[in-house]
């Protein structure tokens, strides 16, 4: 076939001892560096190079700066074949040639667990807590960071096996309270005595359903809500007593937002219901009892995946943080490949950003976290075609309160994020494959524990 060569130039790095250029088709997973003899030398100390390139074919890019020492930062391009030259076009910001953009590196990881959901740290017993989606041992357990060597170092927690999909911390009550839809209700955690209190709520269903999501904590009270029956059971957060049950059916707009798959955010004095898995999928502001619905926050461009998207397909796939420090609110919807900055004081869209470069895969399933180090919210994005795609297709990013996004890492991921306090430690989870799955081949093996360090 016909070649052609793209120009590719860039800005100086402040601190870059050289540049790597690599490149790959874009459907390809493999990364290939280029060099003689068709190509110039590479790494190279220009802030240029001709790359020789297949005429017809789209190519993904990578420029890294090489550092004295750790890693340097990448920049990402795409190459669209054009005649008689081919289209660059950049992907990312600039960077500096520092560590100090890659706030932490992963040191170790520990495999051959389920599904470890979620890590919470307990500063009291020096333990990390974990909560296992499927765990066939139990679905809550610990682990000393000191001496952790893979899935022989958990220590199960007798009490709960079954199959869990929602958990919340109450760090001021050492408590973790997860649920699931065969639980019977929740289950609370005293992490002082290692024992559980159940709350009973809603009807059982068989797993996968996400009958008893979400769950969330205001600051004096622990919100469950239901599918069947169609109901929020409010209890007391420090005493554990049901004081309210609310049939949803009284909440205005109810079938519209509180329905299938949302989340539950306390903004201020009102509770906003955003989409995770939901036909409608923009925004509902409620007042604090849910009895007024405010107004909503409209997403634009926001779509439902397609094939080769086979889940639900009439759903808007949506994740979301709420940063609530910083009055910021994102929201990535995966139908759309798109990620929204939203100012939670004024209620606007600040900033809006596509996902472009997706390695080839129609979406990328975006998990969101503040790193306690640097106080930066980390997005992991998860490049795939489908819920059941389990490619190791990740991509790190950082972002500020403006919405600009800041490449960090290729190829490293993490669920969850949990500080071990006084260290430079951040421990996370990964749970892969649950059983509930299908497919799910790996279930109760895949799940993997890791060791982040500070830079």
């Amino acid at each position: 076939m016909a070649t052609q060569t793209a120009h590719i130039t860039w800005d100086p790095v402040a601190g870059s001892l050289g540049y790597l250029i690599e490149y790959k088709e874009m459907s390809s997973p493999t990364w290939l560096t280029p060099g003689p003899p068709s190509n110039p030398a590479n790494p190279t100390l220009n802030t240029f190079y001709d790359l020789v390139v297949t005429q017809g074919l789209v190519y993904n890019g990578r420029l890294t700066s090489k550092c004295a020492t750790g890693r340097g930062n990448i920049r990402l391009f795409t190459i669209i074949p054009n005649d008689p030259t081919p289209t660059l076009v950049w992907e990312e910001d600039t960077f500096q040639c520092t560590q100090a953009g890659a706030a932490f590196n992963l040191d170790n990881t520990y495999t051959g667990f389920s599904s470890p959901q979620s890590i919470y740290w307990d500063d009291t017993s020096q333990r990390y807590y974990v909560v296992d989606a499927d765990d066939v041992l139990g679905n809550l357990w610990w682990f000393n960071p000191n001496t952790i060597t893979g899935f022989a170092s958990a220590n199960h927690i007798a009490g709960l096996i079954s199959d869990v999909n929602i958990s919340v911390h109450d760090d001021t009550n050492r408590r973790i309270i997860v649920a699931g839809d065969a639980t019977s209700g929740a289950y609370v955690l005293d992490i002082a005595t290692n024992t559980f209190t159940t709350l009973p709520y809603g009807v059982n269903t068989t797993a996968g359903h996400g009958s008893r999501t979400p769950m969330v904590l205001s600051p004096t009270q622990l919100y469950c809500f239901s599918s069947n029956p169609n109901s929020i059971y409010i209890f007391d957060r420090t005493a554990l007593t049901l004081t309210t049950t609310v049939n949803k059916t009284t909440i205005p707009s109810s079938g519209t937002y509180l329905v299938n798959g949302y989340s539950i955010l306390f903004v201020g004095s009102e509770i906003w219901v955003p989409a995770t898995a939901r036909v409608n999928g923009n925004i509902a502001r409620y007042d604090s009892t849910f009895s007024t619905l405010i107004g909503t926050i409209t997403l634009p461009g926001i779509a439902t995946p397609v094939a080769p998207w086979t889940h639900s397909n009439s759903f808007h796939w949506q994740t979301n943080y709420y940063d609530a420090p910083n009055n910021r609110l994102y929201i990535a919807d995966i139908g759309s490949n798109q990620i929204f900055t939203i100012n939670t004081t004024t209620r606007t869209i600040i900033n809006t950003v596509s996902i472009i470069d997706r390695r080839g895969k129609a979406y990328a399933i975006t998990s969101m976290f503040k790193n306690e180090f640097d106080n930066k919210i980390y997005f992991s994005l998860h490049c795939v075609d489908d819920l059941t795609d389990n490619a190791n297709n990740y991509k790190l990013y950082t972002i500020d309160t403006a919405g600009n996004f800041t490449y960090i890492f290729p190829d490293e991921s993490a669920s969850t994020l949990a500080l071990r306090a006084g260290t430079n430690q951040l421990w996370g989870t990964n749970p892969g494959r649950v059983v509930w799955d299908s497919p799910n081949t790996g279930w109760d093996t895949d799940g993997t524990i890791l060791k982040y360090t500070q830079s």
